[in-house]
């Protein structure tokens, strides 16, 4: 079975990591993480 792709996106300090790392626990998943100055460099 594939398993989901959850994207977490928010402002800084609201708990995405906190929930993320539930996230994967709870489906067995993994986290992979990426800021904006990972992610926009490569559009510009």
């Amino acid at each position: 079975m594939r398993q989901p792709l959850i994207i977490l996106t928010g402002p800084t300090a609201v708990g995405k990591t906190d929930l993320s790392i539930r996230l994967a626990k709870a489906v067995g998943g993994e986290i992979i993480s990426a800021d904006s100055c990972r992610s926009t460099g490569a559009w510009t």
